[in-house]
């Protein structure tokens, strides 16, 4: 059996590790961008074989990855994957995003009928609407999520079409996705686009609403602008330092410190590419990342956003997911080097989860300051924000 949490980090006495084991048990721990709690290895032959069977029908490979995507939530809410709690629990995960995902009015009424269904369907998990949502959870032994989504694109010619999504629970927003749209610019688009007049309604808007505005994916500019422009924290809820590795998904320091001056936080990621340049890339890269941030912006405004590993068999990694990144309008290009069958060594799987509150430890942080990269900083947005 694959034994998880135990990657081999310097420094790690006996003491240290009781401490890391104690620290992860009792924190609540918050991943902004998460995509679900069970990895590749659930992947039987059967399961794989629908997302080749919609692949078939459709022609379309985004279609066939939003499918795959919930194929684990499906069978779970079935009663037909153990897994999905078992690994969830192990991870010992409280919270995490519920990413929406759509292209019209009928994408968001199904993405928001499977979201509710989901959190409907089990005992031990439920929507977090309030910051007391997630510290209930902590305290019951059970598990939030909180609806977002990266596609605001979808209500760029009508800002009132957030309201249905917001009284459905959204409460997390990317203003971008890559690429550049009414609101403002992407963050690979390559023109550095500020945030536009609308992009300053939907702004005032969202933090009348209390919705969090995140920028992880919008430009430089964008990202500065909308640190102006809101009244409430922002958030870069999953990205990297530029300074430590240069990508287009990465934030330089000024980006960061104008986050963190709005009160926000800037979450890591676990995506190797975005990290680093070494052929296999460890943990010890998104720990690099993290010190960086805490070095420019302070302790109280990082966290995690790990957006990885994608709850999908590497069957569709390499040929569903791969080639959808650069054909489906996203914005990713061959440039970005992309390479989604790929994890870091050291976060092959959630249940790798342990190793990020044990490599804190190993280099040094307090324990306040590992609870609040762990999730304190995220709840104190949400708290302001939300409520």
């Amino acid at each position: 059996m694959t034994a998880f949490g135990n990657f081999e980090f310097d420094g790690m006495t006996a003491e240290n590790e009781q401490r890391a084991r104690a620290l992860h048990d009792e924190s609540v721990i918050v991943d902004m961008l998460f995509h679900g709690p069970t990895g590749y290895r659930v992947w039987t032959e059967e399961m794989t074989k629908t997302i080749e069977q919609t692949l078939n029908v459709t022609g379309d490979r985004l279609t066939a990855w939003e499918f795959g995507m919930e194929v684990p939530e499906r069978l779970a809410m079935a009663g037909l994957l153990p897994e999905f709690k078992e690994q969830w629990d192990a991870s010992g995960l409280t919270a995490g995003t519920r990413d929406l995902f759509w292209h019209n009015t009928q994408g968001m009424v199904e993405a928001l009928t499977h979201s509710q269904a989901l959190l409907d369907s089990f005992d031990w998990l439920n929507k977090a609407l309030k910051a007391e949502d997630f510290r209930s959870a902590k305290k019951n032994g059970t598990h939030v999520q909180f609806l977002a989504t990266q596609k605001a694109s979808y209500f760029e010619d009508d800002i009132h079409r957030m309201n249905l999504a917001y009284e459905m629970g959204m409460r997390m927003m990317l203003m971008t996705y890559n690429e550049d749209n009414s609101l403002g610019g992407g963050c690979t688009s390559g023109k550095n686009l500020g945030v536009t007049e609308f992009g300053r309604d939907v702004i005032r808007f969202m933090n009348e609403k209390g919705i969090i505005v995140d920028t992880a994916h919008s430009s430089e500019q964008t990202t500065l602008d909308t640190c102006k422009y809101s009244e409430a924290p922002v958030l870069a809820s999953h990205c990297g330092a530029a300074s430590v590795f240069s990508h287009q998904r990465n934030k330089s320091d000024e980006a960061m410190e104008a986050v963190a001056a709005t009160g926000g936080v800037v979450g890591v990621f676990a995506i190797p590419v975005f990290l680093s340049s070494d052929e296999d890339p460890t943990i010890n890269s998104l720990l690099d990342h993290i010190d960086h941030m805490v070095k420019v912006v302070g302790v109280d405004h990082v966290g995690i956003g790990l957006d990885w590993p994608l709850q999908l068999p590497k069957w569709a990694l390499e040929n569903v997911t791969q080639p959808a990144t650069t054909t489906s309008g996203l914005g990713w290009r061959k440039e970005h080097g992309l390479d989604d069958k790929k994890n870091l060594v050291g976060f092959d799987d959630y249940r790798d989860l342990p190793n990020i509150t044990r490599g804190l430890v190993a280099r040094g942080y307090t324990d306040d300051a590992v609870r609040k990269i762990l999730g304190e900083n995220f709840l104190r947005v949400f708290e302001q924000v939300v409520g």
